[in-house]
């Protein structure tokens, strides 16, 4: 395919994800504004990680989350190990949540992002979102855990 050709088909792509409203408006996300910052004999390579890019909007992060919620149960092991998913259940509401953090903790971390809209989509107790060292201290009390960041998700009981 020529690198023109590519180019374009990318930026195709990307404009089907907005109409779809998978991704932003063109204010927010601008693939062509983007790719005239490359000389042309680099576009291709920019187009490739273009193509490569993910965005998830705020109603799909929301959804994630929620989901991810939802999904605590499934951790149950059946095999004696782990608690069973209405137990899990059951320890959800004294549960401490908690962001995680960087080996270079950084407050823009998206852990803390993430706690707050578990608060508000979720409505868990602005209580029980400690930060890590306190979460720790929780653990060693015998307290469910769950950690939240854009890319785990566990539940230690």
């Amino acid at each position: 395919m020529r690198r023109d050709a590519y180019v374009e088909e990318v930026v195709s792509r990307c404009e089907c994800l907005r109409r779809a409203g998978l991704w932003a408006s063109e204010q927010v996300l601008r693939p062509r504004a983007w790719l005239e910052n490359f000389d042309p004999q680099d576009k291709d390579v920019a187009a490739a990680l273009l193509e490569r890019f993910e965005y998830y909007n705020a109603r799909l992060c929301d959804s994630l989350l929620v989901a991810a919620y939802n999904s605590l149960p499934d951790w149950a092991d059946f095999n004696g190990s782990w608690p069973s998913p209405a137990e899990i259940m059951d320890a959800l509401p004294s549960a401490v949540f908690t962001p995680v953090e960087g080996e270079q903790p950084n407050p823009t971390d998206s852990g803390h992002l993430l706690c707050r809209r578990a608060r508000q989509l979720l409505s868990i107790q602005e209580a029980n979102i400690v930060a890590p060292a306190a979460a720790v201290s929780a653990a060693a009390a015998g307290t469910p855990i769950v950690f939240i960041d854009d890319f785990t998700r566990s539940l230690y009981v």
